[in-house]
């Protein structure tokens, strides 16, 4: 039902964005693409790809050393149910994919998951509080409204990463606010032990969020290209400064995969200064940033759905371990 409901919104607002669209100039706008800048982007899919599979199999490395391939395979076909669930809903099935390939449990899968989905938040917020300086033409109050919820989530990050659980002032908070929802403070919880065991080997954490704050510069460096491709000459700067905001706005899970509402919010912060059809072509490039990685999960997603046999490379990784 929730899905239903999220892809009606979805297609109303998309239909509501598209039916104000000038199609002469848009389609004006979309055969004057420089193909440069585009091919320049598309190599960006591979890398924010790889550094992604990367992350998270560093991120399970205390628990499984999950061989490369499978990491893969598990990422890619999590990310096809991504193109059709809200707030990118579909990385929970990591958890059930690992499942299938290892003898890790679900609630490690899911540790691992919440703390992937938390670094790519904070990193987020943290470039945008770097770039905020610049987004000059932002209504006030829903500049301020983001800059209140990006310093809170940078914060709730470093003091979850940071601090012990003896001595964390969260703990206390965390017990009163998720009381009425047992399941999330039960995965809160274990998240916290797992994440002590990554924090006995820092370097390696250190490393991981390195990676989330390189991979979501990565993102944004691919969107700059994506304007120039359009002819619309937006400084890094200023992708850097009003773009995040868009992306946290599509993070409400009110529609499928953050479209029609990260549309609406690019072109309510560019339109003024490169025009509406444009920022409306954009758009449809920012989301291939989930339909190209969705694509090429489908066949790893049909091979678990359809019950597929286990990769033989963790069958090998066991027999390694147990020798």
């Amino acid at each position: 039902m929730k899905k239903l409901v999220a892809s009606v919104i979805t297609i109303l607002i998309l239909v509501l964005i598209y039916s104000r669209v000038d199609w002469h100039t848009f389609l004006a706008v979309c055969s004057k693409a420089n193909l440069f800048y585009l091919a320049i982007a598309a190599t960006f899919f591979f890398l924010t790809t790889f550094l992604s599979i990367i992350r998270w199999k560093l991120l399970l490395k205390e628990e499984f050393d999950l061989p490369l391939r499978v990491a893969t395979k598990i990422f890619l076909a999590a990310m096809s149910l991504n193109s059709i669930t809200p707030s990118k809903l579909g990385d929970l099935t990591k958890a059930y994919f690992l499942k299938k390939e290892s003898s890790i449990g679900y609630k490690r899968g899911f540790d691992t998951v919440f703390l992937e989905k938390l670094l790519d938040l904070s990193s987020l917020c943290f470039l945008f509080l770097l770039g905020a300086f610049t987004a000059e033409n932002i209504d006030r109050k829903l500049l301020y409204a983001l800059l209140i919820f990006s310093a809170g989530v940078v914060t709730f990050t470093f003091l979850f990463i940071a601090l012990g659980n003896r001595f964390n002032p969260l703990n206390l908070f965390l017990s009163v606010a998720l009381k009425p929802f047992p399941k999330i403070q039960k995965l809160v919880s274990d998240t916290e032990v797992y994440l002590a065991k990554l924090k006995r080997k820092p370097a390696l954490l250190a490393f991981i969020i390195g990676i989330s704050l390189v991979l979501w510069s990565l993102h944004l460096i691919q969107i700059y290209f994506f304007f120039l491709t359009l002819g619309a000459r937006a400084s890094l700067i200023q992708v850097f400064g009003y773009v995040p905001a868009a992306i946290l706005i599509g993070l409400m899970p009110v529609t499928i995969g953050g479209m029609g509402t990260r549309d609406a919010a690019l072109i309510y912060l560019f339109s003024d200064r490169f025009g509406y059809e444009t920022m409306a072509a954009i758009g449809i490039l920012v989301s291939t940033r989930y339909w190209v990685p969705s694509l090429v999960g489908l066949p790893f997603l049909r091979s678990y759905l359809a019950g597929g046999e286990k990769d033989t490379a963790v069958a090998n990784n066991k027999a390694r371990r147990a020798a």
